[in-house]
Parts: structure tokens; C-alpha cells; sequence
């Protein structure tokens, strides 16, 4: 015979596998909530069926509508060269539209204009959408949404004379830039953004908000009251 081997307390302790006994469905698992009747140790009722411990897939969250979105968006002029930016509006499941500026080869002006995806004469299809990259984000003035904010920066958009110098390094030649322009135009309309302008040639020297208040208007398909007021006169009595 065998020598006799004591047993160890654990396993002594251990369960065996030979006696274990399996807990009956309707007795539930630890942690469940149990019925009055699993409680009380009684037989489940005869229409009860056991619940299944499955893994239930997550439903898939619900897609949510894009927002309207308006943000600075910008290109470099050449590989490594100064960053150009334009002002860019997205609306619900619409096209984009943009406003920049740029110098005319010709007069040696600063040009602007306001751009869309769904226009024929596209002004400036360097700032398209796939074209830029997003610079920073902009916040419209208070009680505006951004579909009115951007009816707004068209029409200061649209009241600037193209008449200004235009020079790379406005803080060396003392004129402006594209960065110039589109930081003045969103201050001229009490619009904010996270884009770096100081960060940006041009950026320092916003145009003045006086540059748009000329009755200079390209586009006449604005309502009345954004288009330039005439300043009312008055006689005095004889």
C-alpha cells in the first residue's frame, strides 16, 4: 500500500470538482436581482425561462447632423513659404463658400472676393475647401447664427474698393496682405477666432474697419439693411 499522504488545508478547503454542485438556473447569479420566489427557495413559475447571458451588441450611435461651421482656413503662398488664409463657411449639408484677398498683378492692388463650390466664376479656387487646411475656428458676434454672421462678412466684403497697396510684408512695407485683410474684415464685424494672426505676416496689421465702409458694392443681391446707409441731412427752418 501507498504511503499515507496527509492533505494540505488548501486542499481541503478546495471545492471538489466530483461534489460541485451546479446552481440551478432559477436560482440566479451573484450580483442579480432575484424574484420573491428564488428568494424564498421555491420552484420557478411554469412559464418562466431562463434569462440569456449573452453578450448583446451596443446599438450603433445615431449619426448626427454636421454643424454649421465657420473657420479660418489657409494655404502656403509656395513649399515652406508665409501661410495665406481665407475665411471659409460650411453650412448644413451645403457647399462651401470663402472670402480672401490677393494682389492684382496688374495694379498692384489688394483684390477681394467671395467664393463658392457651386459657383461657375469660382474668385480665387486656390482657397477651395480641399485646398486649405483648417487654421482656426470662428466665433460669430452674439445673437447671431453663422449663416447671418456669413451674409454679413459678404456685405463688408462687398463694400471694400480694391483700392489698397498690396505688399507681402505689410509690417515692413507699412500696407497689407491677405492675412491683413481677412483679420480686418472679421474685426470690422466684431467676429473672434482661435487662428494665430500674430503668428501670421500680416496678421499684426488688420486692414481698418474704415476700408469697408465705403459705398463700393460688387455684388447687389444683398437685402437693404446690409448695404451701406446714406447719411440723412437736415435743413433748418427759416
Amino acid at each position: 500500500m501507498p504511503p499515507f499522504k496527509p492533505k494540505t488545508m488548501a486542499e481541503i478547503l478546495a471545492p471538489s470538482r466530483s461534489t460541485a454542485t451546479v446552481r440551478p438556473p432559477w436560482r440566479g447569479q451573484p450580483g442579480e436581482r432575484k424574484p420573491l420566489w428564488a428568494i424564498l427557495g421555491g420552484n420557478p413559475p411554469a412559464n418562466w425561462k431562463a434569462p440569456s447571458h449573452e453578450q448583446v451588441s451596443s446599438p450603433k450611435p445615431k449619426k448626427h447632423r454636421p454643424k454649421q461651421e465657420l473657420s479660418v482656413t489657409g494655404h502656403p503662398v509656395f513649399p515652406g513659404g508665409p501661410i495665406h488664409t481665407a475665411l471659409q463657411y460650411k453650412p448644413d449639408f451645403g457647399q462651401a463658400e470663402w472670402i480672401s484677398a490677393g494682389p492684382n498683378l496688374r495694379t498692384g492692388h489688394l483684390v477681394s472676393g467671395a467664393g463658392s463650390e457651386s459657383s461657375l466664376e469660382e474668385i480665387r479656387p486656390t482657397d477651395r475647401p480641399e485646398n486649405n487646411s483648417f487654421v482656426g475656428e470662428i466665433k460669430a458676434p452674439m445673437n447671431l447664427d453663422a449663416a447671418s454672421y456669413w451674409d454679413v462678412l459678404k456685405s463688408l466684403d462687398s463694400r471694400y474698393g480694391d483700392d489698397i497697396d498690396y505688399d507681402l510684408f505689410p509690417e515692413i512695407q507699412n500696407s497689407y496682405n491677405s492675412n491683413s485683410y481677412t483679420r480686418g474684415l472679421l474685426e470690422a464685424s466684431n467676429g473672434t477666432t482661435t487662428a494665430p494672426y500674430d503668428r501670421l505676416i500680416g496678421g499684426p496689421s488688420p486692414l481698418p474697419a474704415r476700408y469697408f465702409a465705403s459705398p463700393h458694392l460688387r455684388d447687389s443681391a444683398f437685402p437693404a439693411s446690409l448695404k451701406p446707409q446714406p447719411i440723412p441731412t437736415f435743413r433748418r427752418r427759416r
